[in-house]
């Protein structure tokens, strides 16, 4: 599956999974050179960082269903290895706010 995929969509993910890392490597493995990704994913930069088990219980559901809570530092490296085709973020998508 090396360098075999033209285009990947990936949204809202990362937070689902306990292996991001290794998930992030086959991602960019995967697609072939010219690729391209289409990324959504928050970052958690405000929350501290704990082991899922040492969550507040207000947490609850939430912290069941996100179990990883990438930094943006994590997901800028990521990005880096791309080259952007169209780019929004924060307070510019409007697709978050209510």
């Amino acid at each position: 599956m090396h360098g075999t995929i033209d285009t990947l969509v990936m949204i809202n993910v990362l937070e689902h999974v306990l292996n991001a890392p290794v998930i992030l490597r086959a991602i960019y493995n995967a697609l072939k050179p010219g690729g391209i990704l289409v990324f959504n994913d928050r970052w958690w930069d405000d929350e501290p960082l704990r082991p899922l088990n040492t969550f507040p219980s207000w947490a609850g559901v939430d912290a069941l269903f996100h179990p990883v809570r990438l930094r943006k530092a994590v997901i800028e490296a990521f990005l880096s290895g791309f080259k952007p085709l169209y780019d929004v973020r924060d307070d510019a998508a409007t697709s978050f706010k209510l």
